[in-house]
């Protein structure tokens, strides 16, 4: 990236900045808020994103939908979530 330009990489580390800047100032109100993404779509969720119960002898994760407070889909295509 550094060839393209020297920049790029302090700018992508200023905009996470912002973002973590954001999320503390909100989380003096809503202790447990986080970003949560999903199908390329960026969620502010004020709370956990799932709620874990037990089904029998598995664990199953009961989306919070009601817990997102905004979204964007301004990243489609180029923002991804999951394991490696």
């Amino acid at each position: 990236m550094s060839e393209i330009d020297p920049n790029l990489s302090k700018r992508f580390q200023r905009a996470l900045n912002g973002l973590d800047k954001l999320i503390n100032e909100i989380r003096e109100h809503y202790p447990d808020a986080c970003y949560y993404v999903n199908d390329d779509q960026v969620n502010l969720m004020l709370g956990r994103s799932h709620t874990n119960i037990y089904r029998g002898d598995s664990l199953k994760g009961i989306p919070n939908r009601h817990l997102v407070a905004d979204c964007s889909s301004k990243l489609i295509g180029k923002i991804g979530g999951g394991g490696w």
